[in-house]
């Protein structure tokens, strides 16, 4: 996750409050999550999708995990109470519920689907 200045440190991870990105649509099939993502690619990548008439439509389609934190991800919870209900809902560790998290969320953070408040 790119942050300006110093980089939150794992106390202030857990305390982030992540939430889905608005205008981000998405539903469930067969419990699973699948997010619609309808954004049109903006600069080259959106001229070379528009020249090569890409579309600019995708789904992408969590696995049971990922639909479970999809879910949590309201901008309540913090990322510390998702990791607590990872791990007693998957039974994992602490610290494998918080890198598994963390990393997800990185990869929804990068691609604009979800928002994390600071701490």
């Amino acid at each position: 996750m790119k942050r300006k200045g110093r980089q939150p440190d794992k106390r202030q991870w857990l305390r982030m409050k992540p939430a889905r990105a608005r205008g981000v649509e998405w539903h469930e099939e067969e419990g699973r999550v699948v997010i619609q993502d309808s954004r049109a690619p903006s600069g080259l990548r959106g001229r070379l999708f528009a020249l090569l008439k890409v579309p600019s439509q995708r789904s992408v389609e969590l696995d049971e995990l990922g639909s479970h934190v999809w879910k949590l991800c309201d901008g309540r919870r913090t990322l510390r109470q998702i990791a607590i209900e990872l791990k007693d809902e998957f039974r994992i560790t602490q610290a494998e519920a918080e890198a598994s998290l963390l990393a997800f969320l990185t990869t929804l953070e990068r691609r604009g689907y979800i928002s994390l408040g600071d701490p």
